[in-house]
């Protein structure tokens, strides 16, 4: 049998990647979009009938920044709600044995408690300036709580704090730290447009390779658990992020915040000790991870500003 993980070239994807290449070797088939499209479900069923996996990890998905999380609601929705009930009807109907999902903690309802706790997580309101994502996300891990009950499947999803790394879209319209760290490149050291949302604003980011190791702990253990949260532990403000990214760029200049406009969740912190309770931790912190984005970008992007 093969384990497959659909999302290999995404950001999450991405570091489960190297970790499963790294911590777990083995059989596993990662593949593109060229490959297959898994909006076609008679393409995917074929894929999985012939590939017969043990595992499938699902980190494929739509996402963006927060500007395009509000313009894009319907689409973000009905691309993830398709993908996500695609895959895992698939996975359903020729009996893969394990499935885990990735998603991310901003998915969370927005009257759960802070840090986020998993018994929270089917319950409520989505965050509006993310509800389109979030309900497509959020069925998937619907259809996984009622397969277990229904088959007594061992099946799971893995809720991730706010990711960054390498595989960052640097276009503009991605997240926060590819954003910010776009917006100093282009500064003149002096000036730099007003930042969405407030400095206060509470946040924990985790480098997505420090989510692969994670994924590897999970699949080690002989039985998934239905939901669990993996995060850093590490919270910062964004005003306290924006430092330290201008710092990499000399800015000597003044930043401004912009609270007039949508900021999202005041604060969003994952309560992830399951994980840590499996011995896992994470290796990365924010300050070593910002410096090995920022060195990235400047090696593959900066030439283009």
């Amino acid at each position: 049998m093969s384990n497959i993980l659909f999302g290999a070239s995404g950001l999450a994807g991405s570091g489960i990647r190297r970790a499963l290449e790294t911590q777990m070797p083995g059989d596993y088939l990662t593949p593109r979009r060229e490959e297959i499209d898994i909006y076609d479900q008679n393409q995917l069923e074929n894929y999985i009938r012939l590939n017969t996996p043990e595992t499938v990890i699902m980190a494929a998905g739509v996402v963006g920044g927060i500007k395009e999380n509000i313009s894009k609601q319907a689409n973000f929705l009905i691309s993830n709600l398709n993908l996500n009930i695609n895959i895992l009807q698939a996975c359903l109907k020729y009996e893969v044995p394990r499935v885990l999902v990735i998603a991310s903690s901003c998915i969370y309802p927005v009257e759960a408690s802070q840090p986020l706790q998993v018994q929270d997580f089917l319950k409520g309101n989505p965050e509006p300036t993310n509800a389109g994502h979030a309900i497509g996300k959020t069925t998937a891990s619907w259809l996984i709580k009622f397969y277990r009950e229904a088959y007594g499947l061992n099946w799971g999803t893995a809720i991730s704090s706010s990711l960054y790394g390498k595989e960052d879209d640097f276009s503009g319209k991605g997240h926060v730290i590819p954003g910010l760290i776009k917006r100093f490149a282009q500064s003149d050291g002096q000036r730099i447009e007003k930042i969405w949302g407030s400095p206060h604003t509470l946040r924990e980011f985790m480098f997505n390779d420090d989510l692969g190791s994670a994924v590897v702990t999970l699949l080690a253990q002989e039985q998934l658990p239905e939901l669990v949260n993996v995060g850093s532990g590490e919270e910062v403000s964004m005003g306290d992020l924006v430092k330290k990214i201008a710092q990499h760029f000399n800015y000597s200049g003044e930043f401004e915040f912009d609270s007039s406009v949508p900021a999202g969740w005041p604060r969003r912190v994952v309560d992830s000790m399951l994980g840590k309770q499996m011995g896992w931790s994470p290796n990365i912190d924010l300050d070593t991870g910002l410096l090995k984005v920022i060195e990235h970008f400047r090696a593959n992007f900066a030439s283009n500003l």
